[in-house]
C-alpha cells in the first residue's frame, strides 16, 4: 500500500495478488479543510427583488456553514439569520452552499460571506457584495414638504418664469396643515391671468429617472421632465397638478398643489346718485366679493387723498364737491371700476329785493 497526498486528496493504491498476477485498484479520498470556490461578485437588485450568493465547497463531508453580513467591508459583523440556505450536493462529492434572500429592502444592503466547516478546519469564502437601488426620493432643496413632515408628503416647487423657463422668482404656496385633520392635502397656489409659472422638482436614487406631469389625475402630454411650464395662463389652466417619478426601482408622486386664477374683483354694490342741499353729510359705499381688497375713490377720474375705505364720507357738502365719484376695487392682480354716482348739491337759496315805487 502506497500514500500520497495530492491536491487535498488522499490517493489510495493498493496492489491485489492474484493467480493472474498483479491488478491494481486505486481509490481517492478527500481529506483537509473545506475548499471554496469564490461567491458571485457585486449584485445590484430592485427593492422587493430576490439574490442570492453561492460557495462551491470541495472536502470531506459533513460540512457545516455559517453566512454573515456586514454593512461595511470590515467589522459591523452579524450572524444572516431568516434567510434560505441551501446545501446541495453534486455527483463529484463536492457540495453548493447558497443564500437567497427575498422581498429586498434597503436594509439588506451590504456584504456577505460564508464559514464552511469540516472536521480538519474551516475556510471563509471573500465578501460578495449586494446593492439595493433606490427608488426616486425627494431631495430636500428641491420640493416643498410642509412643516413638520419627514418628506414622505412633498409638492413642486412653484416659480414666476420667463418665455425659455427660467425662474423669475418665488410663488407663495399655501401648504397643508399635517396636525389638521380638517386641513386639505393639497397645496394652494394663486395666479394672476396671463401670468407664466413653472413648477419643478429635485430627487434623487438611482438613475436614469421619468417624469410624467399630471393635472387632475391626466397625463399632459410631453412633459417628460422635471420642469413643468404654464404659459399665459388663464381660467382653463385651473386644476390639480402633481408629477409622477419613476426609476428602475420604483415610482413617487408628488402631492397636488391646485392652481387657482385669480379674477377680476367683482363689484357686488356700486355707490349711488346723491341730491343734497349745502352743508348736509353725504356717503357712498362699495361692496366686492373680494377678501382684503384694496379701494381708492376717484372724484371725476383722480384719485381722492386718503378715501381708501368701502366707504367714502362727507360731513359738510358744498358746491365745490359736486362731481361724479368712483371706486376702484383691487386684488392681487387686478382692478374694477365701480359705476359713477353723481353728487348734485341744490343752489342755496337766493333772496331778491324788487325796486319800491315812490309814486
Amino acid at each position: 500500500m502506497v500514500l500520497g497526498i495530492t491536491n487535498g486528496r488522499l490517493a489510495l493504491s493498493v496492489w491485489l495478488v492474484g493467480i493472474a498476477g498483479i491488478e491494481l485498484c486505486a481509490q481517492e479520498v478527500d481529506v483537509g479543510p473545506p475548499r471554496l470556490t469564490e461567491p458571485s461578485f457585486t449584485q445590484i437588485v430592485n427593492p422587493r427583488g430576490v439574490a442570492s450568493v453561492a460557495v462551491r465547497v470541495e472536502g470531506e463531508a459533513p460540512f457545516s456553514y455559517n453566512w454573515y453580513k456586514s454593512k461595511k467591508k470590515e467589522g459591523d459583523v452579524t450572524t444572516v439569520t431568516g434567510e434560505i440556505a441551501i446545501y446541495k450536493g453534486n455527483p463529484d462529492g463536492s457540495v453548493n452552499i447558497s443564500l437567497i434572500i427575498e422581498d429586498i429592502n434597503e436594509e439588506d444592503q451590504g456584504y456577505y460571506w460564508v464559514v464552511v466547516k469540516n472536521d480538519h478546519g474551516e475556510a471563509r469564502s471573500i465578501k460578495a457584495e449586494l446593492d439595493v437601488n433606490d427608488p426616486p426620493k425627494p431631495k430636500d432643496d428641491g420640493v416643498l414638504i410642509p412643516p413638520g413632515g419627514d418628506g414622505t408628503v412633498f409638492f413642486p416647487v412653484p416659480n414666476w418664469s420667463d418665455d425659455d423657463g427660467n425662474p423669475t422668482g418665488d410663488v407663495d404656496a399655501t401648504l397643508p396643515g399635517l396636525d389638521d385633520p380638517n386641513a386639505s392635502e393639497n397645496a394652494l397656489v394663486r395666479v394672476c391671468p396671463d401670468s407664466m409659472i413653472m413648477f419643478s422638482v429635485a430627487v434623487i436614487g438611482a438613475t436614469p429617472f421619468t417624469f410624467q406631469w399630471q393635472k387632475d389625475g391626466v397625463d399632459i402630454p410631453e412633459t417628460n421632465n422635471n420642469i413643468f411650464l404654464l404659459k399665459n395662463i388663464t381660467d382653463k389652466d385651473e386644476g390639480g397638478y402633481r408629477v409622477v417619478i419613476k426609476n428602475v426601482a420604483g415610482d413617487l408622486a408628488s402631492g397636488i398643489v391646485d392652481l387657482e386664477v385669480i379674477d377680476t374683483p367683482v363689484i357686488t354694490k356700486h355707490p349711488a346718485d346723491v341730491t343734497v342741499d349745502p352743508g348736509k353729510p353725504v356717503s357712498f359705499e362699495v361692496d366686492s366679493d373680494t377678501e382684503n381688497a384694496r379701494i381708492q375713490w376717484l372724484k371725476d377720474g383722480l384719485p381722492i387723498r386718503g378715501a381708501t375705505h368701502n366707504v367714502l364720507q362727507f360731513t359738510i357738502i358744498n358746491q365745490s364737491d359736486e362731481a361724479r365719484y368712483t371706486a376702484k376695487v383691487t386684488n392681487e392682480c387686478v382692478s374694477n371700476i365701480s359705476n359713477a354716482a353723481v353728487l348734485v348739491v341744490n343752489d342755496p337759496p337766493m333772496f331778491v329785493v324788487f325796486p319800491k315805487s315812490t309814486t
